[in-house]
C-alpha cells in the first residue's frame, strides 16, 4: 500500500466518522421532538393529527410578540424564564436567534447581552455534558481505526481554548449542534466554556443590538 493511498484513506475514515457522529446526534434531537411531541399529544388528550394542524396553522411572528410580551410582564423574574426558554430552545436546536433579537427590547442592550450570551453558555455546557456522557464513548470505538480522527481529537484536547474559540468567531457548524460535537472530543469542560463564553460575545452583541 503506498503511503499516499493510507493517508487518504484516514482522511476517507475521518470524514465519514465526521458525518456518522452529525447524523447520530441529528438522530437523537429528532427523536428527543417526536417523544415530546407524542408526549404533549398524550398530555393533552388530542390526537396527533390535530396538534400537527394546529402547529401549522401557528403565526409564529404573532407568537413571539406574545412570548416577549409575557416576559416583559413579569418583571424581575422575566430574566430567569428568558433564560429557561432559550436554553432549551438551544438544547433542541430550535433556532433563538429571534429570542436573542427580542433580548434588547425587554432588558436594555447591556443587561439583554449579559443574559443571552450566560443562557447560550449553560445551554452550550449542558448539550457538552450529554455529548460527554452518552455519546463519547461511541466515538471513541468509531474512530478507533482513523489515525487522522485521533489525532484531531488531541490536538483539540491540546488547545482546546484556541480551537473552540476560533470556531465560535466563525462557526462551520450550527451552534446547537456543535455543542453536542464537542462534548464527544477530548477538549478540557473549562477550555470549552471560557472559548464559548468569549467567543459568542461578539455575535451575542451584534444580534441584540
Amino acid at each position: 500500500e503506498k503511503p499516499h493511498e493510507g493517508a487518504d484513506g484516514d482522511i476517507e475514515q475521518a470524514e465519514a466518522a465526521e458525518g456518522l457522529v452529525q447524523k447520530y446526534v441529528l438522530g437523537g434531537l429528532a427523536g428527543l421532538a417526536t417523544s415530546g411531541y407524542f408526549g404533549y399529544c398524550a398530555y393533552t388528550g388530542q390526537s396527533p393529527v390535530d396538534v400537527a394542524v394546529a402547529i401549522s396553522q401557528t403565526d409564529v411572528q404573532q407568537a413571539l410578540k406574545d412570548l416577549v410580551g409575557y416576559i416583559d410582564g413579569l418583571g424581575p423574574i422575566g430574566y430567569i424564564y428568558f433564560s429557561v426558554v432559550y436554553v432549551v430552545a438551544e438544547m433542541l436546536a430550535i433556532p433563538a436567534i429571534p429570542l436573542a433579537a427580542s433580548a434588547g427590547y425587554l432588558f436594555g442592550a447591556a443587561k439583554g447581552t449579559l443574559v443571552v450570551l450566560l443562557s447560550a453558555t449553560v445551554a452550550a455546557a449542558g448539550a457538552f455534558v450529554v455529548g460527554r456522557v452518552l455519546l463519547r464513548s461511541w466515538v471513541e470505538n468509531l474512530i478507533a481505526g482513523s489515525r487522522k480522527f485521533q489525532a484531531i481529537d488531541e490536538a483539540i484536547s491540546r488547545k482546546g481554548f484556541q480551537l473552540v474559540l476560533l470556531l465560535r468567531l466563525s462557526p462551520l457548524l450550527p451552534f446547537s449542534i456543535s455543542n453536542y460535537l464537542y462534548g464527544m472530543t477530548k477538549v478540557d469542560f473549562g477550555q470549552y466554556v471560557a472559548g464559548t463564553l468569549l467567543g459568542f460575545a461578539p455575535g451575542t452583541l451584534a444580534f441584540v443590538m
